[in-house]
């Protein structure tokens, strides 16, 4: 059940992700201390929120998620990310999301998710070196995640270069041209 909740929760359509919810939840019916089921569960929240559902009750789901992740499992590096999350988004706790995301990376600094939400977090603070060193790392350990190239794109651009943003854009059109969070090549 995990696997397959896992996969869909790739998938940008609302369809998928609330799949991935009813996937997630059969995991932890047989087993209720699985702590990755409840960092995906965080992580399929999070992706509704993006789109689909209001963003207050979403997060207020990838909070409860990532704390029952970490309250099983402190090294579940994913979930710290999320919490993160919840405390930039929710709380407007910009130190607290800060020690979450470095927590989630000296847990794990080979986890793509622990690098592209830094890196993220770094951009939206104006800490452009930072912010483009975790994105270099991110796009390192998976250079075929459409989430990573269009990631890059966006903050490529954010950033004026032009040439990297172009180049990670057209790196997405290439891995899939209907993916949802595409960003424009103009």
């Amino acid at each position: 059940f995990y696997l397959r909740g896992l996969f869909l929760s790739d998938k940008s359509s609302e369809e998928a992700l609330r799949k991935s919810l009813e996937f997630f939840e059969r995991a932890l019916d047989k087993d209720p201390r699985f702590a990755r089921a409840w960092t995906s569960i965080a992580k399929s929240w999070l992706w509704l929120a993006d789109a689909y559902v209001e963003p207050l009750e979403a997060y207020s789901k990838v909070r409860e998620a990532a704390v029952n992740a970490i309250n099983i499992d402190d090294s579940e590096a994913e979930a710290h990310v999320y919490l993160a999350e919840t405390k930039r988004i929710l709380d407007w706790d910009l130190r607290g999301a800060e020690a979450e995301y470095v927590r989630a990376f000296e847990i794990d600094s080979n986890s793509t998710t622990s690098n592209y939400f830094i890196a993220a977090f770094y951009a939206a603070i104006g800490e452009r070196e930072k912010a483009l060193t975790y994105l270099s790392r991110t796009a390192k350990i998976d250079p075929t995640s459409l989430w990573v190239s269009n990631f890059a794109c966006e903050i490529y651009r954010y950033f004026g270069l032009t040439d990297e943003a172009m180049a990670a854009g057209e790196r997405s059109l290439q891995l899939d041209p209907t993916f949802l969070y595409s960003e424009p090549l103009l």
